[in-house]
């Protein structure tokens, strides 16, 4: 989840995020992410614009006890919700409000920072990035994960289309945000513009299951800053967009399953 000003969320929305999001799509590209990482026993781990700690769950699995994993997500709710997720699953992990542009942490403090689909939503990317590299330790490195272009995500195009048409370009635009960083050459540029170098783009691919739209599509909605957007819209609007994208995504449909493509960037820099 993205750090932003702009994608301030609730204590139900976050909750709804954990249930209905991580679940189907942020959990198997965290899984993915991690991997990337290849995370050792013992290192120490911050995950920036943590939202409710898939990626840091997942890391602390893999570093042990003798390593340490935290958390930062400016967005209170997210750091709740991440700390009863955390706390029910017996995860180590410490948890910290705090702006990506301004980590709370010491020059040198971790030996990987990971950040997972939050880089395109931070309001000055090169600042929270030259931060990820303030706290890292010398010869640390950053794994980043960032959405590929609509082209390579149907379901994300869809749900854009579908507002767009039915709220207006201005209650699409949040989504829209998602693919801003789907250029690789931008992505790197902006990893070698704070200081980090041996910069490889990679990518993650992977078909997803999605539940049933009607549910799905409302549950995303309501899970994100997209609820308050539409508030006002009315329930004929949100059949409207469910079923726009369900017209959208018919050929991803196998008899009563729906599996759709989803694609990221994944770029690994070093110091």
């Amino acid at each position: 989840m993205n750090t932003s000003n702009e994608w301030q969320i609730e204590h139900h929305e976050a909750a709804e995020y954990e249930r209905v999001l991580v679940g189907a799509i942020s959990g198997p590209f965290a899984r993915a992410l991690v991997a990337a990482s290849k995370l050792t026993e013992g290192a120490s781990v911050l995950d920036v614009g943590c939202g409710t700690g898939v990626v840091a769950r997942l890391a602390a699995g893999r570093v042990g006890s003798s390593g340490r994993v935290v958390g930062v997500d400016v967005n209170t709710s997210m750091i709740e919700v991440a700390r009863s997720v955390a706390d029910d699953e017996g995860a180590e992990v410490e948890w910290r409000v705090g702006s990506a542009q301004a980590l709370p942490f010491s020059r040198g403090s971790f030996d990987v920072v990971v950040c997972g689909h939050a880089l395109q939503f931070f309001e000055d990317r090169g600042a929270a990035l030259r931060e990820m590299a303030r706290v890292l330790g010398k010869g640390g490195r950053v794994c980043v994960s960032v959405w590929r272009g609509f082209a390579f995500n149907p379901y994300l195009h869809a749900l854009w289309k579908a507002i767009g048409d039915s709220a207006g370009e201005e209650a699409a635009k949040g989504l829209g945000a998602a693919i801003s960083l789907s250029d690789p050459a931008k992505l790197r540029h902006f990893l070698e513009g704070a200081g980090f170098g041996s910069v490889e783009v990679g990518g993650i691919a992977l078909a997803l299951a999605l539940p049933r739209l009607e549910e799905f599509v409302n549950g995303h909605i309501d899970a994100t800053p997209l609820r308050g957007v539409l508030a006002g819209a009315g329930e004929g609007v949100r059949r409207e967009i469910v079923e726009s994208v369900s017209r959208q995504l018919v050929c991803y449909c196998r008899g009563e399953a729906l599996q759709v493509p989803f694609a990221s960037h994944v770029a690994i820099g070093r110091l």
